[in-house]
């Protein structure tokens, strides 16, 4: 029997991503179970539009070049795990039309999120989770890790200041 595939999707492009901290920590634990195999994925190299096909890729097949390439890679996947920003309290867009676009290939395969943000990425999840139960994955009720963000100085006891009065905005 093959070990499972899962994928660590990179759930924000921001040039000043905070994303690469998990990602890295995620990584760098998961790879220490011989038991599966683990691929980052970055959305900075999937550039899909925002969605504008004719209809869900459930119903209808996507016509953008990049979207087909994106859904091949997802199908190549036994499981998710998804570093995810809250921006103004919500997923971000990239990791929500990288959701849209493939709709079949998430079908039944299970889904984690590490959430991170001004509160820890909690306000989001559950959007998250309606957006990858509404795909068909099998989605954590867990939190699975909280990680301050924010330049050096503005970080205490691991609550992130940026984005209080007066805290200089946030820094996903």
């Amino acid at each position: 029997m093959s070990k499972p595939k899962i994928a660590i999707v990179v759930g924000s492009t921001r040039a000043a991503r905070f994303a690469d901290v998990p990602t890295q920590w995620i990584a760098k634990i998961a790879k220490t179970h011989a038991d599966i195999d683990v691929e980052v994925v970055d959305l900075r190299d999937w550039p899909l539009p925002f969605f504008d096909e004719v209809a869900s890729s459930a119903w209808a097949p996507s016509q953008n070049e990049v979207a087909q390439r994106w859904q091949k890679k997802v199908a190549e996947f036994d499981g998710f795990i998804f570093t995810a920003a809250e921006y103004n309290h919500a997923p971000t867009a990239v990791l929500k039309n990288a959701i849209d676009y493939a709709a079949n290939e998430w079908n039944k395969k299970p889904a984690g999120f590490v959430g991170y943000g001004s509160v820890g990425g909690v306000i989001a999840s559950p959007d998250r989770r309606r957006a990858t139960n509404g795909a068909g994955q099998v989605g954590s009720a867990h939190r699975l890790g909280r990680f301050p963000c924010g330049p050096p100085g503005r970080q205490e006891a691991g609550r992130d200041r940026t984005s209080e009065p007066g805290g200089g905005g946030a820094h996903q």
